[in-house]
């Protein structure tokens, strides 16, 4: 989910994820790359 927040006259441009029952934001700006599922690597 992508959310916008007016802070002091600019927006602040935030994703917000859950995970488990906790819920976090990060500023867009603060991300580098958004990558999709994966297969597992075993490790010895």
């Amino acid at each position: 989910m992508s959310n916008a927040i007016k802070q002091s006259g600019a927006y602040l441009e935030i994703v917000s994820f859950h995970l488990g029952d906790q819920e976090f934001c990060i500023d867009i700006m603060a991300i580098r790359e958004i990558r999709g599922w994966a297969p597992v690597t075993p490790m010895p």
